[in-house]
């Protein structure tokens, strides 16, 4: 059943209203679980970085789609009921929505770091010297210039649903062409080199470096495979080399004290490797699925309001409410995606730390893990650690309890030293006569250190 015109417009308006506010949410989140890691963990990290500047200006993007249809200017109640703000204030609005895309250019560059670090194997650290401030340089120049720009062209203004790249008066450049718009004369082409065609070029980053992950992850499981294989027919040679030499040893005394031991610490080598390799390809299943996670979020955002734009500039004789009407769906997909980006963000940035506070505390509850994995996103370091503690103690019942007994050793001698030092002052603090005889009744200084050593009971 199709939509009347009215219907369509509360939809498109309330959506990006009512979804905005979670991304805010998921963004501040996770600024602050970056900000509550410790110092040395908090900004030495690529990662870490780039979720930050993404987390930021993702608040400004959210924090546009927020305000929605409430920053059109008061007088264009007209071509919007809930038009209440200023021509300040949308063009505000304008500026910020367009200069909040820097944050899925930032996108791309996380999904670039991740093809440097997975596919290429370059370090961290020459990521950062070599790659990062050559990231920075060309995003916040590129796409803040081209925000700025639009400042001077006064090309946001008023739209049905908010602000943003448009002709003012609405719908000017349609009625009576460009001559009769008092701003926004170029917004068409301002929207085409300024927006689309950058949006596109991150779609294709983010495709091409979605399709370089998945091909490394598939060309290295069959690798991974094939190294398993052959290592399962060495074993299997190696047992049954070592079968027949057990043979020969119990046959014969000579040399058996010689080659056991060996088959020990070969057998010990093996079982060390197996759990580095176990290691290694655990770590590297989890930073494969965050990156794969992040770049299909990003490219579900910008998919749909790059081809939202491109249907608006083909059908120019569509503009304004005629084309919310032909181009609906494809609008709203927009709208509802593009400012969920740091909701979903949040979600993806907790979920390693959500899994490793599982994994070390499988008796407490998933609130405790995601309540800690946003407020103490290094608790699972602790709780691994006494983990590992009760693992020894329980493995050591001998030491542990020696142990607790040195502890109430120590307490019941810490207990009869404060006695005697509180009986001291106090006999110290009557009548110099009385502390006199006190001096007097004590034992001779060798008797009470039993050393001999007269400096140590003075200091006493």
């Amino acid at each position: 059943m199709a939509l009347d015109l009215e219907t369509q417009l509360k939809i498109a308006t309330y959506i990006p209203m009512a979804v905005a506010p979670l991304s805010i949410v998921g963004s501040l989140l996770v600024l602050c679980s970056i900000v509550r890691l410790p110092k040395k963990k908090r900004w030495n990290r690529v990662y870490n970085r780039l979720m930050t500047l993404i987390s930021t200006f993702d608040l400004m993007l959210s924090g546009a789609y927020t305000v929605g249809p409430l920053a059109i200017p008061s007088e264009l109640t007209l071509l919007n009921p809930l038009a209440r703000g200023t021509t300040q204030g949308c063009t505000a609005q304008g500026f910020f929505k367009q200069l909040g895309l820097i944050s899925l250019a930032y996108s791309a560059g996380l999904v670039l770091y991740f093809v440097l670090a997975i596919r290429f194997g370059v370090k961290e650290d020459r990521i950062a010297k070599y790659y990062e401030p050559w990231m920075h340089l060309i995003i916040l120049v590129l796409f803040g210039g081209i925000a700025i720009a639009g400042l001077g062209m006064q090309i946001y203004n008023p739209v049905v649903t908010g602000c943003f790249i448009a002709a003012y008066p609405p719908f000017c450049d349609v009625q009576g062409g460009t001559d009769s718009c008092t701003r926004g004369k170029y917004a068409e082409q301002y929207l085409l080199y300024a927006s689309t065609i950058p949006a596109f070029v991150l779609l294709f980053i983010l495709l091409l470096g979605l399709l370089i992950i998945v091909i490394t992850v598939i060309g290295r499981r069959r690798a991974s495979r094939r190294r398993f294989e052959k290592h399962v027919a060495h074993w299997q040679n190696e047992s049954a080399s070592q079968a027949i030499g057990s043979e020969d040893v119990s046959s014969s005394e000579v040399g058996r004290g010689s080659r056991l031991p060996r088959r020990r610490s070969r057998s010990a080598s093996t079982k060390s490797s197996n759990t580095n390799i176990n290691l290694a390809s655990t770590l590297e299943r989890q930073v494969v699925t965050q990156s794969l996670l992040y770049a299909l979020n990003f490219v579900n955002s910008i998919i749909w309001a790059t081809t939202a734009s491109i249907l608006r500039l083909v059908d120019d004789h569509n503009a304004g409410e005629t084309n919310l009407l032909s181009n609906f769906w494809t609008y709203i997909m927009a709208v509802t995606f593009l400012p969920l980006v740091g909701f979903f963000n949040f979600f993806i940035f907790i979920r390693t730390r959500y899994q490793a506070i599982r994994m070390v505390a499988m008796d407490k509850s998933r609130f405790f893990a995601f309540y800690n994995a946003v407020w103490n996103p290094d608790i699972h370091v602790s709780l691994r650690a006494s983990n590992q503690a009760r693992l020894i103690a329980a493995n050591n019942p001998i030491r542990e309890a020696q142990r607790e007994e040195q502890v109430e050793t120590s307490n019941e001698q810490d207990v009869v030293s404060s006695i005697e030092m509180s009986a001291f002052s106090a006999t110290k603090s009557s009548t110099g006569q009385g502390s006199q005889q006190f001096q007097a009744s004590l034992p001779p200084t060798k008797e009470i250190n039993g050393e001999g050593n007269e400096d140590d009971v003075t200091d006493t």
